[in-house]
């Protein structure tokens, strides 16, 4: 679930919105949407705590939903494809357990072969 609120919070119009809402219905429809547990939030909490005291300067609450999504993956052993595998790998948090992936598209979004 933070995935998709992630996307609706990136959208730029009411197409991406109703796209979005299609995607959450069908993955909703076929229990494909993984939320976090209270340990996952509790744990999210301890690392962004960590980087606080390792780092300084950090605002926690812009790096919340990063830090929830990287625990997400690891717990599934799954593969992240960020917009930006760059912005992502250089973040505090970036989490050498999880693979990244970055697949090149085409305009209208559709992977190129």
């Amino acid at each position: 679930m933070v995935v998709v609120a992630e996307l609706y919070a990136g959208t730029r119009s009411r197409e991406d919105a109703v796209i979005f809402d299609r995607i959450t219905t069908t993955m909703n429809r076929i229990e494909r949407l993984l939320v976090p547990g209270a340990a996952h939030w509790a744990r999210a909490g301890r690392l962004l705590a960590r980087r606080v005291r390792l780092d300084g300067a950090l605002q926690p609450r812009d790096h919340l939903a990063d830090v929830l999504i990287l625990i997400s993956a690891a717990r599934l052993g799954a593969e992240l494809v960020p917009e930006s595998v760059a912005r992502m790998a250089h973040s505090p948090f970036f989490c050498a357990g999880v693979p990244l992936t970055h697949r090149l598209r085409t305009g209208k979004g559709r992977p190129l072969t």
